[in-house]
């Protein structure tokens, strides 16, 4: 079976999943609703100071899996996991950045008024988000608002976005919206107290599984200062930008609590629905 990709996918099972399979197992389909003292319930014990955080790989994302597990089972759901169970391992490579990351910047070829650009990890730039510890592209520059609208440009594979604007709210927005559209990075501006306050440890990178699957997926956010981003606005679109995190590398394993819910579609029976969610790194 295709193992899934790492997430917070046990924790978003847990929350949800088991109340709307009681709601299932115990009403009409007129009457189906979730269970909001369930949804609590699961939430005050996955999210408390006891789970301490249930970081990737580490004892306490298993315990949170198998209390999971143990809540689809309950609910007749049918395991899908490792071994006709609920738990899923999934080998992954765990990469810690060992010395700070450096960010530099080279014009296209022919231009002449632009000297090469070196940015220092912590004065100009952070990382909010990396799942490589190196990754090259051609800079384009987009306007947040126009990234969330309608009519919003197709962005070449592979490119390097420099969010614009001045909202940071959008911006945040639009870095979320970027993510799907075939870019590897997206850069965006931070306001002063929270660029420094992100900036005085080195950056974590997300685990990657073992047989490098997933890949075509990756995707990095890195936190501009105010005068980097201000700086950034005048590198013409097409700029080569190159990150790279010096790292070491150890391998270890994460869980996924999973089970299927069927539906009643019989034309949509080889189909599946992914539940899944995403922590706010920005």
């Amino acid at each position: 079976m295709k193992r899934i990709t790492p997430s917070i996918l046990v924790a978003f099972l847990g929350t949800l999943l088991p109340s709307f399979a009681q709601s299932v197992a115990h009403a009409s389909r007129a009457d189906l609703k979730a269970c909001s003292a369930c949804i609590r319930a699961h939430e005050e014990f996955l999210a408390s100071d006891a789970m301490q955080g249930r970081g990737s790989g580490t004892h306490d994302e298993l315990v949170a899996a198998t209390y999971i597990a143990s809540q689809l089972r309950q609910y007749g759901i049918t395991p899908a996991g490792d071994n006709g169970g609920y738990i899923q391992r999934v080998p992954v490579v765990r990469r810690k950045v060992t010395s700070a990351p450096q960010l530099d910047f080279t014009p296209p070829a022919g231009t002449t008024s632009v000297a090469p650009i070196v940015w220092t990890y912590g004065k100009d730039f952070s990382a909010a988000l990396l799942a490589q510890t190196e990754f090259s592209g051609p800079l384009r520059k987009l306007g947040a608002e126009k990234l969330l609208s309608k009519d919003a440009p197709r962005i070449d594979s592979g490119s390097v976005v420099q969010v614009i604007g001045s909202d940071t709210t959008k911006i945040r927005e639009a870095a979320f919206a970027v993510a799907g559209k075939g870019a590897i990075a997206v850069l965006i501006l931070v306001r002063k107290q929270s660029f420094e306050k992100a900036s005085k440890e080195l950056p974590r990178v997300n685990d990657a599984l073992e047989d490098d699957s997933g890949q075509d997926l990756a995707f990095n956010v890195i936190r501009l200062s105010e005068s980097a981003d201000r700086a950034l606005k005048q590198v013409p679109d097409g700029t080569t930008v190159h990150f790279r995190a010096p790292f070491s590398e150890t391998k270890g394993s994460t869980w996924n609590a999973v089970g299927i819910l069927r539906g009643t579609d019989t034309a949509l029976q080889h189909q599946v629905i992914l539940l899944s969610a995403h922590l706010d790194h920005l």
